[in-house]
């Protein structure tokens, strides 16, 4: 009995000694972070996750792809924010842009059915971001691509956010109506 609570006392000693080692050593320090798992890294991949959402009818997964509170919060406190970026972060906050993103998307889903467009028969063509301007140099207008199986084009548009390297799904996401080509030229009598 007595050689197993000396075993056991010896135990705890090497592990408070570990924990103590690593809150000291460098060797044994902290690991970096992981990546945020939150936002994308770049449009394109913000674009294919939104199209692969619709294409799926799986949307809810889009929440993950919109900036939360703190996020937000970062954003507004950084140094290099421009005053209008700081009044439209302002204006919203994540449980808002969770509310807005489902209503954009169920308007789209009608949007796409009146337009007789079936997302789960189309393909990706492209995926496009705008120049930010310098009042909101966050926000990139991302246009996004695709054809249906009778290769007729349809077109997606939403607003990313950019924060700290990352971009989130933003607002306005629509499908952007193409302009019909009229024949303006007048009949002859």
């Amino acid at each position: 009995m007595k050689k197993t609570f000396t075993w056991a006392f010896s135990f705890l000693l090497v592990l408070l000694f570990i924990g103590t080692a690593s809150a000291q050593n460098p060797l044994f320090g902290k690991k970096k972070p992981l990546p945020s798992t939150r936002g994308k890294a770049s449009v394109k991949e913000l674009g294919k996750e939104l199209y692969t959402a619709l294409q799926t009818g799986n949307t809810d997964r889009l929440t993950i792809y919109l900036p939360s509170d703190a996020e937000l919060k970062d954003l507004k406190k950084n140094n290099a924010t421009t005053d209008e970026m700081k009044d439209i972060v302002s204006s919203v906050g994540a449980d808002q842009l969770e509310s807005n993103l489902q209503q954009e998307i169920d308007a789209l889903k009608g949007q796409m059915a009146a337009d007789s467009f079936r997302v789960n028969n189309s393909t990706l063509v492209s995926v496009t971001g705008t120049r930010p301007n310098s009042k909101t140099p966050n926000i990139t207008a991302v246009t996004v691509n695709l054809t249906d199986e009778k290769e007729r084009p349809y077109t997606l548009t939403f607003e990313a956010l950019k924060i700290d390297k990352r971009v989130f799904l933003f607002r306005q996401i629509q499908a952007k109506k193409e302009m019909q080509v009229a024949n303006l030229l007048e009949e002859k009598p």
